[in-house]
């Protein structure tokens, strides 16, 4: 699967932020992923734009061609359009429709909104409203996230471990409700998928369309691992291999190691480490022809 995401707006409205969110989504999920951005961040209003890569394979550039990107989610409308060149045919727009007049001389309003209407597949959505209904205006990036959603969907790989009535659950004001699987879409489109949840006994209260919420599904059982935690390591061993600790504490020995899964904050360790063993996790830079390190 490959997707690729060009997220836009103005100094202040949270842009940065559903990058990060989608970022973690995507290291949580196992995938590669690269962004750049650029950003006028030092007084609110600068334009702030970002690319974000995501994939199942290795990515070379951080930069997304023209043509090329599968999504733009923007939290103000005329930002969409200036990015419009690099959708690709068959890509989204995903956009507040209200405006944040930052320059002198900005467009007519309804001419800004008629131009996103001519593109095949758009959609525009009046954040502010939605996030003061959910009690806050400073959500409307996370609304915004929440209706792009459908249009990111779920790796294909996960689709043969998804059944009708697999239970899932999510937390609402600090209270948990559960979910089951109601219907999984067959169809496959760039490596995505898409799938729906009811609820199963209560139903949290003034809960919104347009609202955002991380949903908790299990795909297999519970099972004991190893785990380290994320360090620069990684940059120069690839994963491959990594200095574990004597029992002393005193030297490091170069070790053979595979990582499985990871998350934002571990690795997981599947072959070449025991529970308990203790490793180097900083930067190898200086030490990558080593087979053992002093430590001192």
């Amino acid at each position: 699967m490959k997707t690729d995401i060009i997220l836009s707006g103005v100094g202040g409205q949270g842009i940065l932020s559903i990058a990060a969110v989608i970022g973690e989504a995507a290291l949580s999920n196992n995938l590669y992923m690269k962004q750049a951005e650029v950003h006028g961040m030092s007084q609110r209003g600068g334009d702030v734009q970002s690319n974000l890569r995501i994939s199942d394979q290795p990515i070379n550039s951080d930069l997304i061609p023209l043509k090329s990107a599968d999504l733009i989610l923007s939290l103000e409308p005329m930002e969409a359009l200036r990015y419009l060149p690099y959708l690709s045919e068959n890509g989204w727009i995903v956009t507040s429709s209200i405006s944040f007049k930052n320059i002198p001389n900005y467009p007519d309003e309804a001419d800004v909104i008629n131009e996103i209407k001519k593109v095949k597949n758009h959609v525009l959505i009046d954040v502010e409203a939605l996030a003061k209904e959910a009690g806050s205006l400073r959500t409307a990036n996370i609304v915004l996230l929440g209706a792009a959603l459908p249009y990111l969907g779920l790796p294909e790989q996960y689709i043969d471990r998804i059944v009708l009535g697999q239970q899932a659950s999510f937390v609402h004001n600090d209270q948990k409700y559960h979910l089951a699987v109601r219907k999984v879409y067959p169809e496959v489109k760039e490596g995505k998928f898409k799938t729906e949840f009811k609820f199963v006994g209560e139903r949290p209260a003034q809960i919104r369309s347009g609202q955002t919420y991380y949903v908790n599904l299990e795909l297999s059982e519970a099972q004991q691992s190893v785990f380290i935690p994320r360090g620069t390591f990684f940059q120069t061993t690839g994963g491959n291999w990594i200095f574990v600790l004597d029992k002393n504490g005193k030297v490091a020995y170069r070790r053979n190691i595979k990582i499985g899964r990871q998350n934002p904050a571990y690795y997981e360790v599947t072959e070449g480490l025991e529970p308990g063993e203790k490793v180097v996790i900083s930067g190898y830079e200086a030490f990558d022809k080593f087979e053992r390190l002093e430590i001192k």
